[in-house]
């Protein structure tokens, strides 16, 4: 039978009155990254190893919810139906539907509440910009919506994330 005690596992964090060391400050550099950050950006500190990596929560919430309504179903290798497909669906719905918002708010709850069940969705904003085009025949127009949304969880609130897409028709 063998005795495991607990004073030497782990890191030890100094305490020490000489060098005003905190645990606080030791646990503040040693933090773990969240994720790599998108679009991949190769690192320029020394925390991150070879891609720019997310060390804070709030930031990589809002990174992760932007590739999932910017990704389109079948494009993410081994999760064919990860993906919002947003642009997609706007390149459908804006010359054909008038009430594309609802339809476009329907699929981003449906994507989020299946892949990211902690954000609550709050708002959509539309608008819709027309841009003139050399050819009269290929309509040219930016989409930009604008979604607020909250993280309970981590009592995240009033947050953000602004989409511009552009549509040709």
């Amino acid at each position: 039978m063998t005795n495991f005690n607990f004073k030497s596992s782990g890191k030890k964090f100094g305490r020490s009155e000489n060098n005003k060391t905190t645990i606080k400050n030791n646990i503040d550099d040693e933090l773990e990254p969240f994720g790599i950050l998108t679009p991949l950006q190769l690192s320029q500190d020394d925390k991150s190893s070879l891609f720019k990596m997310s060390f804070d929560i709030t930031e990589q919430i809002r990174d992760n919810l932007r590739n999932l309504l910017l990704t389109s179903p079948g494009e993410r290798l081994g999760r064919y139906d990860y993906g919002a497909g947003l642009r997609d669906l706007t390149f459908e719905m804006i010359a054909q539907n008038d009430d594309y918002e609802s339809k476009i708010m329907e699929v981003i709850s449906e994507n989020v509440g299946k892949y990211m069940p902690y954000v609550n969705l709050k708002t959509l904003t539309t608008e819709d910009v027309k841009i003139e085009t050399m050819s009269s025949d290929r309509p040219l127009a930016k989409l930009i919506l604008e979604i607020k949304y909250e993280v309970p969880a981590l009592s995240l609130t009033n947050q953000k994330i602004v989409l511009v897409l552009y549509v040709a028709g």
